[in-house]
């Protein structure tokens, strides 16, 4: 009887390995020749778990294997990747393929690449096929913005005047204009397609709640669900952030709130209560926080006996912001916000750096937004 079941499953168990197989992407780009092709992949269930792979073409074509679950891809071709000429990267938006793919999904890309565009055709499930379409109908406009952007990085390197990088600048957002309104015009037509979910969920987020009611309810609960609720979530996130700056005004109660230090205690607003304070709401990600730092440190040594300098890193991994804690030698404490009790939700906190000065009796005094100079200015005579 085992020997019986051994020969009968084999077949049975080769088939199921080849139909595996065939769960791909498989492309054929004139143009690639032989380069390198980068892909950015995310589960539809988890929009932040990003993953990223590199290829190399063999003569115009590559193959990927599909991931067993629901995915949304951004395939880059080498050459839609310039080099800015401060050495930083711009990615042609015309010259790589958006796509999605479902478990045990075989799908074929056909396309040529152009100087500034990516012209393909795609099978498989029709999400993907209704975007290749719809990127056709702003394809004029995609590329014109395309060369004004190269154009404006070509006038800095070679010392343009800022008066002609506004112009192409202000040519820029027509043309970006134009592709708007053309992927406005799709969802506006099509509330039943699962394209609409995902469309809307890349519209600025008070755009994306204007539209998200008008989609079915199928829609809603489709394909794109996860991601839909992802940018819910980030909208109720700005629209509390919103309110809370509207409302924190000078004289109003600071919120109270709990967060732990970089030593693991718990650190409480109310333990400074009597002393002037000073929330700066950074992060190790954030650039102008950064080079902020030097001169916060000499502010803070001249008057750490007169205030209270309390830093909370905000959108942060707890690594990298241990690290720069001890790298930067910050003394003041440093606390970490947190998902479940967001301090920068109950302040209003839009832009980093922020401070919030609050008084002795735990009053809002004033907000200094951005890495400004006001701020050192101004707190010399709050703390007369």
């Amino acid at each position: 009887m085992m020997k019986i079941l051994v020969v009968t499953l084999l077949p049975i168990l080769m088939m199921a390995s080849f139909m595996s197989s065939k769960a791909q992407i498989t492309a054929t780009i004139k143009g690639l020749d032989s380069d390198t092709v980068y892909v950015w992949q995310y589960p539809l269930a988890n929009i932040e778990d990003m993953r990223k792979d590199t290829l190399i073409a063999n003569n115009n074509m590559f193959t990927y294997q599909i991931p067993e679950e629901p995915t949304a891809y951004a395939i880059i071709p080498h050459k839609a990747v310039y080099t800015r000429s401060d050495g930083g990267f711009y990615i042609a938006q015309t010259k790589f393929i958006e796509l999605f793919s479902l478990p045990d999904e075989q799908i074929n890309i056909e396309g040529e690449l152009e100087d500034y565009y990516l012209d393909y055709q795609i099978s498989g499930n029709m999400v993907s096929r209704a975007l290749g379409q719809l990127r056709t109908s702003y394809k004029s406009p995609a590329i014109e913005a395309v060369k004004i952007e190269l154009k404006m990085d070509s006038i800095r390197e070679n010392g343009g005047t800022q008066d002609q990088i506004n112009e192409l600048f202000h040519t820029r957002g027509q043309y970006f204009g134009e592709i708007a309104q053309a992927k406005t015009e799709y969802v506006n037509n099509n509330f039943d397609q699962d394209l609409s979910a995902y469309l809307i969920s890349r519209f600025s987020l008070e755009k994306f709640a204007t539209y998200y009611p008008k989609l079915t309810e199928d829609i809603r609960n489709g394909m794109f669900h996860d991601i839909l609720e992802h940018s819910y979530k980030n909208y109720q996130e700005f629209s509390a952030v919103k309110l809370a700056e509207q409302t924190l005004t000078t004289g109003k109660d600071a919120p109270h709130f709990e967060l732990k230090d970089n030593n693991d205690k718990v650190v409480s607003l109310s333990d400074f209560e009597g002393e002037l304070i000073v929330l700066d709401f950074w992060g190790t990600w954030c650039s102008p926080c950064l080079d902020e730092i030097p001169k916060l440190k000499s502010f803070y040594e001249n008057n750490k006996k007169d205030i209270v300098l309390i830093g909370i890193a905000c959108n942060e991994e707890k690594d990298e912001w241990n690290a720069a804690i001890k790298n930067y030698g910050l003394e003041w404490p440093q606390l970490i916000n947190s998902d479940k009790n967001d301090v920068a939700v109950m302040y209003g906190i839009g832009t980093y750096p922020t401070k919030i000065v609050i008084d002795k009796n735990l009053k809002i005094v004033k907000r200094f937004v951005g890495a400004t100079e006001e701020f050192f200015t101004e707190i010399e005579e709050l703390m007369k």
